[in-house]
């Protein structure tokens, strides 16, 4: 086991220490968190739920509690007056930390799509050629995998899959359990054109099966590094901006913005108001849980290699078709983050992605709130000279030549990335797999638990992750 997966179980042990529900019902009782077995067995008079072995009352109760508490998700979720997150919320809330151990799964990529469907984390597709010298060197994989908590990997039942990708758009419908699947690219080689998808695809359901739902011949033009979110109210999916560029060299942002109606099978271009955003690529959004919003950040324009990249926040109210710019505090402007709405909530969740500044990838966690149109960061993440995560601890020594302190790593959060898969379940947790960060590309799997404050990572594997976060000593920031 890591590090990091060490320090969460301490997390656990100090917090049951501390509080005084749950975890023990005497001042001097010791008490042994156990996981569930790889097939969901726990030892006698004990019941799995949630992960872990627990009386068998408690097991029953957990998914009302759970529902109840995901309401909470945003600012302010298990968090005490002064924002910071409660000793008692961190024990009451059980959660998965089993050692899964996975003898498959995927090979560590970035780009992917994800989605959390049947109770398992859902992988699609993705980039899994590491970055040679800081410089992108593409290879699209072709395959799928699902991540049990406690089971590990395993392989989907879908006799039909998409072509392989990826810079596709996801969205999460979390009614009908179901990942839906937006366009990508792909080339077979390291050069050349690559092919653009416009094609509509849809993981879940009852059968767990892939369907071509739509082929792209009466809706948006084929595009990769779009965005898409569901809204569960009137069951449309919104597609907004991307790159129509096939060239490998240059990008062609779009500012368009598309509906498709998954109950009448139609796409439709809506007229909007007020003030759109721009162009853009490598931008980050998501529709609220209440289906009143939609919400637009970041991203790049035709400059998206260097930048500089956009730090700015759109809403567009579904309702009215207008669009607004949202003014104040917001995360640093950046590419590749990932976003996703909490269930029950006016918050969407936003992790990491890469600034256009000297620290480049990211692991701060903000929400914005959709309520009140206003952003708040939970997690800075990663640290650099004066506590400041926006600047870098140490400069690098020469171009992808970093020192081994480039930044003062929190090992209570992810490794910084970009281009990871992020989505929610529908007890207000957060998932993530992978990535790319400054030391490659990732294959790790994390779930943020918001009243507990808690990152929780569930596949132990540190390939990609900065060497300060798993070991030491450490000559360079990658080894």
């Amino acid at each position: 086991m890591n590090q990091p997966t060490s320090l969460a179980y301490l997390f656990y042990a100090v917090a049951c220490a501390l509080a005084t529900i749950g975890c023990r019902t005497e001042p001097a009782q010791q008490v042994t968190v156990v996981a569930c077995a790889k097939d969901g067995t726990c030892p006698a008079g004990r019941c799995c739920a949630a992960g872990l072995c627990q009386s068998c009352s408690d097991a029953s109760s957990g998914a009302s509690s759970d529902a109840a508490s995901s309401t909470e998700a945003g600012a302010n979720r298990g968090q005490g007056s002064d924002g910071a997150a409660t000793s008692a919320d961190a024990s009451a809330e059980t959660a998965a930390v089993c050692e899964a151990d996975p003898s498959g799964g995927p090979s560590p990529r970035g780009d992917v799509a994800a989605g959390y469907v049947g109770g398992k984390l859902v992988v699609l597709y993705g980039d899994e050629g590491a970055p040679i010298q800081c410089q992108a060197n593409p290879k699209y994989t072709s395959d799928a995998h699902l991540f049990d908590p406690c089971k590990g990997w395993e392989a989907p039942k879908s006799a039909t899959m998409p072509p392989p990708r990826a810079r596709a758009a996801q969205a999460y419908d979390r009614d009908h359990d179901a990942l839906w699947l937006f366009g990508g690219r792909y080339r077979k080689t390291n050069s050349g054109p690559y092919t653009n998808y416009n094609d509509l695809w849809r993981y879940g359901g009852s059968d767990g099966q892939m369907l071509l739902v739509d082929e792209g011949k009466a809706g948006p033009s084929a595009r990769s590094n779009s965005c898409m979110g569901y809204q569960r109210q009137t069951q449309k999916l919104w597609v907004f901006g991307g790159n129509s560029s096939t060239s490998g060299l240059q990008f062609t942002p779009l500012a368009d913005l598309w509906s498709y109606d998954t109950s009448s099978a139609q796409w439709a271009k809506p007229t909007t108001t007020g003030k759109a955003p721009s162009a853009r690529l490598f931008h980050s959004c998501a529709v609220s849980d209440d289906g009143k919003v939609l919400v637009v950040y970041g991203g790049g324009g035709v400059n998206a290699f260097q930048g500089p990249f956009f730090g700015d926040t759109f809403v567009l109210d579904l309702t009215t078709l207008a669009w607004s710019a949202i003014e104040g505090q917001a995360p640093m402007a950046r590419i590749k983050a990932g976003m996703a709405p909490a269930p029950d909530s006016p918050a969407i969740w936003l992790f990491g992605g890469h600034d256009d500044g000297a620290v480049g990838n990211r692991n701060d966690l903000w929400t914005f709130d959709t309520a009140k149109l206003a952003w708040n960061q939970l997690r800075k993440g990663d640290l650099g000279a004066n506590a400041n995560p926006d600047v870098v601890h140490k400069p690098a020594h020469a171009f992808c030549d970093f020192p081994p302190d480039f930044m003062l790593v929190d090992k209570d959060s992810p490794e910084r990335r970009e281009a990871m898969g992020l989505t929610a379940d529908a007890q207000g947790n957060l998932w993530m797999f992978g990535g790319k960060s400054d030391c490659g590309v990732l294959r790790d799997v994390w779930r943020y638990q918001p009243k507990a404050d808690q990152w929780i990572n569930l596949d132990d594997t540190t390939i990609g992750w900065s060497c300060d976060r798993y070991k030491k000593p450490c000559n360079t920031l990658c080894n």
